[in-house]
C-alpha cells in the first residue's frame, strides 16, 4: 500500500509539473512590428477616432447641399364653415356659392395640395466656422493616429530588444553558475583535505547563491520582457514566453542629441491645429 501511495504521489508530481510548463514561441523583429501595426488596441482606438473626426467632416457637406421638403394636404368636408373656407382659399367662390341654401347644407367639398420646397443656403456663416473646426479636429486626429505608429514603434522595438538582452542575461548567468559551481566542488575538496579554512568554503557558497538569485531575477525578466511584448501585440500569451530569433546587435550607433524641439512630430503638429 505505501508503494502505491508513493507512486500516485509521484504521478501526481510530475503532472503538475507538466501542467505549469512553459511553451516558447520563436519570433522575428519585422514580424512582431507588422502584428503591432495591425493588432495593437492604442493604435486601434487612434484609428477609430479619426475615422469618428472624418465622419464628422464629411456630414459637414450638407451645408452646401439644397434643402428639399414635400407635403401633401387633402381634405374632403361637408361642414359649412371649412366647405366656404375651402374654396375661399382656392379662390372660386361664385355668387351662387352666397345662397342661403348652399351656405347652411353644402355639397361635399375636397382640395388636395401637394407641396415641394427647394432652399438653396447662399452663405451660412456659422456651417462654414463649423466645417473649419471639423476639418481640423480631423486633421489632428490623423496625425495623433501617425504619431501613435510611431510611439508603437519606439516601443516594440524597446520592448524586443529588453528581450534580447534578458535572454543574453541569462546565457551569461548560466556560464557563471557552471563556473561557480565547479569553484564550489573545488573548494570543497580543498576544505575537506585541510587546506582551506572554513571560511573560505562560505564565502564561495555566499557566491554561488549570489549567482543563483541572479539567474532567478533573469529568468523572470524573460517573463515580464515577453508580457509586455504580447500586450503590445495584443496577444494571450498564457504559458508561453517569447524567444526572438534574431540575436541582440553588438554595435551601438549614438545619434547627435538634438536640443531643439522638433517642430515636423506629428503630436507638436496635432497641437498646432487644435488651437487653430
Amino acid at each position: 500500500m505505501k508503494k502505491i501511495k508513493i507512486v500516485g504521489l509521484l504521478l501526481s508530481l510530475i503532472g503538475s509539473t507538466t501542467g505549469w510548463s512553459q511553451d516558447t514561441l520563436l519570433v522575428y523583429k519585422k514580424e512582431i512590428a507588422l502584428k503591432a501595426a495591425d493588432k495593437n488596441l492604442q493604435l486601434k482606438i487612434a484609428q477609430q477616432e479619426f475615422q469618428a473626426a472624418q465622419a464628422d467632416y464629411r456630414q459637414s457637406n450638407a451645408l452646401f447641399l439644397p434643402s428639399i421638403t414635400a407635403s401633401h394636404t387633402a381634405i374632403s368636408t361637408t361642414n359649412p364653415l371649412m366647405a366656404f373656407g375651402s374654396k375661399l382659399n382656392q379662390e372660386i367662390l361664385t355668387q351662387a356659392d352666397f345662397n342661403p341654401a348652399l351656405l347652411n347644407n353644402p355639397a361635399r367639398t375636397q382640395n388636395f395640395a401637394t407641396k415641394i420646397e427647394i432652399l438653396q443656403p447662399l452663405i451660412n456663416v456659422d456651417g462654414l466656422y463649423g466645417r473649419q473646426a471639423a476639418k481640423a479636429k480631423m486633421q489632428a486626429h490623423q496625425l495623433q493616429t501617425e504619431r501613435s505608429k510611431e510611439y508603437l514603434e519606439l516601443e516594440v522595438n524597446k520592448a524586443f530588444m529588453q528581450l534580447q538582452l534578458a535572454y543574453q542575461a541569462v546565457n551569461v548567468l548560466n556560464k557563471a553558475n557552471t563556473t561557480v559551481q565547479a569553484n564550489l566542488q573545488l573548494v570543497n575538496n580543498y576544505f575537506k583535505q585541510g587546506l582551506l579554512q572554513k571560511t573560505d568554503l562560505l564565502s564561495v557558497q555566499v557566491r554561488v547563491n549570489e549567482i543563483k538569485n541572479q539567474l532567478q531575477y533573469a529568468k523572470s525578466n524573460i517573463q515580464n520582457a515577453s508580457d509586455y511584448l504580447a500586450f503590445l501585440l495584443n496577444e494571450d500569451t498564457k504559458n508561453a514566453v517569447f524567444k526572438p530569433v534574431e540575436a541582440l546587435e553588438n554595435s551601438i550607433v549614438v545619434s547627435p542629441i538634438n536640443l531643439n524641439l522638433p517642430l515636423d512630430r506629428k503630436d507638436i503638429q496635432a497641437m498646432d491645429q487644435s488651437v487653430k
